[in-house]
Formats: C-alpha cells, structure tokens, sequence
C-alpha cells in the first residue's frame, strides 16, 4: 500500500485499502469513533470500507457519517471512546486519527500500519446520530436565551447551521472545516482571528482562577498574559509526542482548544456577561502578531527544528501534507518584527542546508 503518514493524518486511503487498514488500526481501536468532512461518494465508500475492516478487527464503532470532528470529540466526552478516526476527501484522501481528541502518536500509527490485519469479526456498528443532535443541544445551551444579538454559523462541513439569539445586529462565526478553530465577526469590530479568541477565553479562564491548557504552537503571549494573572499554561504537543498527559486531559475538560464554536460561544457569553465589546477586550490582552508563508522549494526539505526562539520573536516551519514545500509561522510583538522572522528563515531555507538549531537563532539574532 502506498500510504504516507504525517503526525495524525494517513494519506494515500482508497475504498480498496481502507478496509485492511481498518482493520490493522483495530487493534489499537477497541471502541472508536469515525465520521468523514464531506458527503461525497467517495467518502461514502471510503467510510463503508472503514467500518468493514474495524469490524472484522472486532471494533466496537460509533458511525457519525458526515460531521465536523467536534461532534466526535463531544461523543467521545460522553461515551468514554478514546480513539477516533476522521476521514477527508480533500485536498488529498485520508485519515485523521486521534486519541482524547488530541493527535495520535505518528510512530504508534507507523507500528500499528504495519502489523497483521485482524479479523476477529465480532465488532458492531452503532448509529451515531443521535450524539450529533446531542452536541447541537449542548451547543445552544452555553448562548443565554436573552442573549441580544442574533448568532449565525458558517462551516464548509457538518450540519449546524442554526441561528442563535436575537436582535438585528448579526454575529458570524466561521468554523474550519473540522470545526476546531474558528474566527468571528461583526459589524463594529471586523473579523477577530482564532488566535484572539483564545486569548480573550484565557483571560477570562485566568481571571476565575484556572489554569489553561494550549497547543505547543500556539503564540507565547498566553503565558505573557497569564503571568499578570499568576497563572500558567500547560502546552500539550499536537503532534502526540511527548509526555504532557496532564496537558492533554486539562485540554480535553476545557475543550475551548479543540473546538471553535465552543469557543467562539463561550467568549460571546463572557463579554456579554461583562457588557464588553471585542475592542475592549482586545486591549487586556498583550500584543502580537503572527505571519504565515508557504516556502514551494523541496530544497527546505532538510533536517530543520520544528520550532525555534530568538530575541526578535518565536517561529515554527511546519511541513505541508499536500506538497513538497513548507509554511513558515512566526510570532512577533508586531506585524513588521513578524513578518521580518519569517522573510529570514524563508532567505536561510533557500540558500543553507543547516542541522544546528545554534544556526538557526544566529542568522535570527544577528541579521
């Protein structure tokens, strides 16, 4: 089988592999989750092949059909599933694997793709949509009824697409297609980024008392803001590495991480709650930026950290699933600081084939 993996996500799944990988994921898979991001027909096949293989592998399988992978996280909270498997047509066909909601441990997929198949065939096949609707209800739940402004959702996936509150003025939120992050809009403050959604939600988390949990990548400035409050953030690895499983469980009970309308919602409650605007709160938190580019050289791909720190700002390279090249991210105290990360980073790939993260945060610090 011609398959590639990359931290959680397999690509290369056809209905006529699906099946035997199914079924050698089984046994790491004894109750597991699955559902796909579009409704096409080869979702439809691919998932047909999925459930077969978990099956003969003896799984016990929660089939959510299409979906956004938050509602498999909600109905992993309440069933107690651990493992879920997510499969996307587009840009390229595979599976997205998870456990507790956070990315699987590549190497444990790579030990797992190349095992036996099992065929126990005492597996069974439960209709997931019910949990779906059960995930729409906790949803509405978390927005008060007399909340003043009508709420709508926009998602290139799943199935909510409900209107929220009341009011003229109208608040948009866009989901991801997984529905795990989102931004928000509105007419008097524009479109504010996942990134400031959480930030906002982590103020409000700190200012309770509570401590919060957040991908290793996400921008240093939480920790600047928690700080003000005597409070941490705990990073858990999205790439399933690493021991951080206290991360990971704190992650899991918040949810605010993983899910953006559950986010986007409670941030909404919250500075209504405080009758505050967004540009209000935006200025309780600390400044900064973050600048992303896509480097199409397979030049780049060499050894490089994932990850790197220096006195202008933070940037990571992440590897792109669907090509050859990589995305540059960098964080900054402004936009120009940056973007100046990341125009650097970009000129050293081009022109260096460096091992030593010493390299790294030398052509950073001294440009």
């Amino acid at each position: 089988m011609n398959l590639t993996v990359r931290h959680n996500f397999i690509s290369g799944i056809t209905p006529l592999n699906a099946a035997e990988i199914a079924s050698r994921l089984a046994a790491d898979c004894p109750e597991v989750i699955i559902g796909s991001k579009y409704g096409d027909n080869l979702s439809i096949c691919v998932m047909d092949a999925l459930k077969s293989g978990l099956v003969c592998g003896g799984s016990e399988v929660i089939d959510m059909g299409r979906c956004l992978e938050t509602q498999i996280f909600h109905t992993s909270s309440m069933t107690g599933y651990r493992k879920s498997i997510y499969f996307s047509s587009q840009p390229e066909p595979g599976i997205y694997l998870r456990d507790r909601c956070i990315e699987a441990s590549e190497k444990r997929i790579q030990k797992l793709l190349s095992g036996e198949s099992s065929e126990n065939c005492c597996g069974n096949i439960l209709n997931g949509n019910i949990f779906k609707g059960l995930y729409n209800k906790y949803i509405q739940s978390i927005i008060p009824k007399d909340f003043p402004q009508s709420i709508s959702v926009s998602s290139g996936a799943g199935n909510i697409e409900s209107l929220y509150g009341k009011g003229e003025d109208s608040i948009i939120i866009r989901l991801s297609d997984s529905g795990t992050k989102a931004s928000v809009y509105t007419d008097s403050d524009g479109n504010i980024s996942w990134e400031k959604l959480i930030m906002i939600c982590c103020m409000e988390m700190f200012e309770c008392g509570s401590n919060v949990a957040l991908p290793f990548e996400f921008p240093w400035a939480a920790d600047i803001l928690a700080s003000r409050y005597n409070k941490r953030v705990y990073r858990y690895f999205t790439s399933g590495e690493g021991y951080d499983d206290y991360s990971r469980s704190l992650a899991v009970t918040q949810r605010f991480s993983l899910d953006g309308l559950i986010l986007s919602l409670m941030v909404l409650k919250f500075l209504s709650s405080m009758n505050m605007s967004f540009s209000e709160a935006l200025k309780k938190i600390p400044d900064f930026y973050v600048t992303k580019k896509f480097v199409p050289e397979s030049v780049v791909s060499i050894n490089i950290p994932e990850s790197f720190e220096s006195s202008k700002g933070r940037s990571r390279i992440l590897v792109s699933r669907s090509s050859g090249g990589v995305w540059l991210s960098a964080e900054g105290a402004s936009m120009e600081t940056a973007k100046e990360i990341c125009g650097d980073v970009e000129n050293f790939l081009l022109e260096n084939s460096p091992d030593d993260v010493n390299i790294w945060k030398k052509v950073l610090d001294n440009k």
